[in-house]
């Protein structure tokens, strides 16, 4: 069976490597990684991954654009939110809902963590 593609969407190139590394860990393959929400939906249309870790810093919070566009291109991508730890996400996680994403996390964000949080957003 071939391993699962995954694009990283984050604007920290210490969170690309660490995700990139636990999700390797995982079994996973990290086929492409981001630093922008424009460079995350171009990334997307060429690799066509199973599953989207978008952090919510470079998501465009105002419309979700990089959302949209993927959601425009594959209405059942699995996008999973990454939040920081500190933020009030109620408001946050209904718009993002709203624009395609499957599921959200929390920074930090552990290997047990992502593990679930990808198994729930492919079930949708």
């Amino acid at each position: 069976m071939e391993a699962l593609k995954v694009l990283i969407g984050d604007g920290s190139s210490f969170m690309r490597i660490m995700l990139t590394s636990a999700l390797d860990s995982l079994g996973l393959k990290v086929v492409a990684t981001a630093k922008d929400g424009q460079e995350v939906a171009e990334k997307y249309s060429e690799f066509k991954p199973n599953i989207v870790l978008l952090d919510l810093a470079i998501a465009d919070v105002n419309d979700f654009a990089a959302m949209r566009a993927i959601g425009h291109d594959n209405p059942s991508a699995a996008i999973i939110l990454m939040i920081p730890e500190k933020m009030d996400m109620a408001d946050v996680i209904v718009d993002a809902v709203r624009a395609g994403a499957k599921g959200y996390m929390r920074k930090p964000i552990s290997p047990s963590e992502l593990k679930a949080r990808i198994g729930s957003a492919l079930r949708r």
